[in-house]
C-alpha cells in the first residue's frame, strides 16, 4: 500500500477503511458504483392495493437482516392487511424465514420466490413491486441491486452501512435510511412509504434521475478520466 500512487474506491466509506485497515494516507479517488443501462426508462408503479414491499438478493439473515425486516413487516401488515412482502433470491435462510413468517401469522402475505434469472426476470420483478427493503447489517459498496433499483425508479428503505449512504443521503426522493438493529424504525419507514404511495408522492422518473446524474456509466467514465488524469494527457 505504501508504494501505491492512487487507490480507487467505489464509495466514500473506502477513504476511512483504507486508512484504518492499511494505514494508507495517500490519495483516494471515488469512482461511483455503476452498471450498464438495462432499462431505457423508469418503470411505472403497479396499481395498488395491494402494496408490495420486496427484497431482491441473497437470502441470508446475518448480512441482510431479513429476520428484523420480516418482524417490521409483520407489525405493518397487522395494521395494513393490504400489504405484501415478496422475497426474491436464493440463499441459506429461505426455510428459516418461511417458518418465521408462519409463526408471526403472516405466511399468506409473504412469498419467497427463490432463485431467479437475473438476465430475464429482473424487469418483471421490479415492475411488480412498489418499495424495496435493504436494511442490511453490513455492506461493502452500495450494491448492484440498489443501482438497478435506481434505474427502474424504485424507492428503497435501506440502512446507512457501507457505501449505501452514497446513494440516499440528501436524496429523499430515492429512498430513506434507517437503523437496522430494531424493527420499529424499519416499520415506521414502511408506514411513511405507504402514505407516500397513496398520496402519489413517489415518482419513478425522479428516482431514475439520481441514476442518470450520478451512477450512469458515462459518469463513471468521466470520474476514471479525472482520477487517472487522462483529460490532461496528449493522445499518442
Amino acid at each position: 500500500m505504501a508504494e501505491t500512487d492512487l487507490v480507487v474506491s467505489v464509495s466514500e466509506c473506502g477513504r476511512e477503511q483504507f486508512l484504518k485497515v492499511y494505514g494508507y494516507e495517500g490519495p483516494v479517488a471515488v469512482i461511483r458504483y455503476h452498471n450498464r443501462e438495462f432499462l431505457a426508462d423508469a418503470l411505472p408503479l403497479p396499481d395498488g392495493p395491494p402494496w408490495n414491499f420486496a427484497f431482491l438478493g441473497r437470502v441470508e439473515i446475518e448480512q441482510k437482516n431479513l429476520d428484523t425486516i420480516l418482524d417490521a413487516f409483520a407489525s405493518v401488515n397487522r395494521r395494513r392487511p393490504d400489504t405484501r412482502f415478496n422475497i426474491y433470491g436464493g440463499g441459506p435462510d429461505i426455510e428459516r424465514l418461511q417458518a418465521q413468517a408462519d409463526a408471526l401469522g403472516i405466511g399468506d402475505a409473504v412469498t419467497l420466490y427463490g432463485r431467479y434469472d437475473h438476465r430475464s426476470d429482473l424487469p418483471r420483478i421490479l415492475a411488480a413491486n412498489h418499495v424495496f427493503l435493504y436494511a442490511s447489517n453490513f455492506e461493502g459498496g452500495p450494491c448492484f441491486s440498489l443501482i438497478e433499483l435506481l434505474q427502474a425508479g424504485r424507492f428503497v428503505i435501506a440502512s446507512p452501512v457501507g457505501g449505501i449512504p452514497d446513494i440516499y443521503v440528501d436524496r429523499p426522493e430515492a429512498g430513506t435510511l434507517v437503523a437496522p438493529d430494531r424493527e420499529a424504525p424499519i416499520a415506521e419507514a414502511m408506514a411513511v412509504a405507504l402514505a407516500r404511495l397513496e398520496a402519489e408522492m413517489i415518482e419513478p422518473a425522479a428516482i431514475r434521475r439520481v441514476y442518470i446524474e450520478n451512477f450512469h456509466g458515462e459518469i463513471a467514465h468521466a470520474q476514471w478520466c479525472e482520477a487517472l488524469d487522462l483529460n490532461q494527457r496528449p493522445v499518442e
